[in-house]
């Protein structure tokens, strides 16, 4: 029995009706590369898991449910179900604690499945998950897990899944802090905010994380997540991607736990992937380094708070006699520097910084309290690129900065 695009909650009923054996396979409407798996013994739920992504899955799922074990190493050459299931009793896990985790772990998938309206699916009979240990009414668990089907089912429009990765562009990030700043003003939603995150958010979306990766860092439910994030998806600064595996040949996928119909599972058609880069790799070419020369702990303290939150690295420097020595391991594309600093002065340090070959096009935002035509013209002579008076608000200092650590521009 198979269907091309069918209602996933219509398929699961006459399946139950027939009281029908099997595996249900569910392509994720939007994004192909994920597939959902339900085993069916005689209408009633054996387990229900992906076919992708496990690793990432189960580390959230574990987390939630399991937070006193170590997760255990999966190899796609067994069935999840029996790795867990050996795992656990290894542990010394009782049996009805390791029921209950199937559940919630099936509970989960069940909950993806049936918020797709339309999806395609197949259906591959006689799929059975070789002495399973659980075997739940599937209409139960969707009864009670209705509430986080709707919510699902809300933000399809714009996410299909926790598989989906979400993604900040660098040149969004300033964007992404005022408006993260105006709702954590708002008194209704300062119990969703947590200034403390705010530097690791960054960073996280600007790796390409899925929801999952993302959800289990933070220690956020992935539907509380997602809407969280549905302004700045409003505003067109997250992107939505979908889970493309890194290469076709790294396409996880279940093994049947019945070896005889392994080729049924084996045929089913999985999108081409797109390669893209490693999370390390996408951080480290993303993650812009900011020096900051200023004698003033309390400065680099702000500073670097305020820049490290909307995904810079700083490096600080607070004795200027120094500077040149610690900057020439550094490759930073922007530095701020004082003016008032003892042994060097700020003019002094810039006009020696814009002598040197490796920083003659490295832009130069010096930061005094002073703020007279006399002050920005030595400035302007010495070489800076800009100038901003102390005390400065958070927004004029990431606006200055993103500013001119793209296109190098002058006073």
């Amino acid at each position: 029995m198979t269907s091309n695009l069918a209602n996933t909650f219509q398929i699961l009923k006459k399946a139950s009706e027939r009281q029908w054996s099997g595996c249900l396979v569910v392509s994720q409407p939007k994004d192909h590369s994920v597939n959902w798996q339900l085993y069916l013994n005689n209408g009633e739920l054996q387990y229900a898991t992906s076919a992708t992504g496990q690793a990432e899955r189960l580390s959230y799922l574990w987390q939630q449910f399991q937070p006193n074990l170590n997760l255990p190493e999966l190899t796609l050459k067994n069935s999840e179900y029996q790795q867990v299931c050996n795992y656990l009793a290894q542990q010394n896990l009782p049996q009805s604690e390791l029921q209950q985790f199937l559940l919630n772990c099936s509970q989960e998938a069940l909950v993806h499945v049936l918020s797709f309206k339309q999806a395609e699916v197949e259906l591959i009979a006689n799929q059975l998950i070789n002495d399973a240990i659980t075997n739940f009414s599937w209409l139960d668990l969707a009864t009670k897990a209705k509430q986080f089907i709707l919510g699902w089912q809300e933000v399809l429009d714009y996410c299909d899944s926790p598989f989906n990765r979400i993604y900040l562009d660098h040149k969004s990030t300033f964007n992404f802090y005022k408006i993260w700043k105006k709702n954590a003003e708002n008194s209704e939603q300062n119990h969703l905010i947590n200034f403390g995150k705010l530097s690791t958010i960054v960073d996280l979306l600007l790796q390409k994380n899925s929801l999952y990766q993302l959800s289990l860092k933070l220690e956020i439910e992935p539907l509380h997540l997602i809407k969280l994030l549905q302004p700045f998806i409003k505003e067109k600064l997250i992107e939505i991607l979908p889970w493309q595996e890194q290469t076709t040949k790294t396409v996880e996928k279940v093994a049947p736990d019945n070896a005889n119909n392994s080729s049924q599972l084996n045929s089913i058609k999985i999108e081409p992937q797109i390669n893209q880069k490693q999370p390390s790799e996408v951080a480290t070419s993303q993650r812009q380094l900011i020096a900051c020369i200023d004698d003033s702990n309390t400065v680099q303290k702000q500073v670097k708070m305020i820049l490290e939150s909307v995904g810079y690295d700083v490096i600080g420097i607070t004795e200027s006699a120094n500077a040149l020595r610690g900057l020439s391991r550094q490759q930073p594309v922007l530095i701020l520097m004082d003016i008032n600093m003892p042994d060097i002065n700020g003019y002094d340090l810039c006009s020696m910084l814009r002598r040197s070959q490796k920083f003659q096009e490295i832009p130069i935002i010096m930061l005094t309290g002073r703020d007279g035509i006399i002050d920005r013209m030595r400035a302007k002579f010495v070489g800076a690129t800009n100038y901003l008076t102390k005390p400065f608000q958070p927004d004029q200092l990431i606006a200055l900065v993103q500013e001119l650590s793209l296109p190098t521009t002058s006073i």
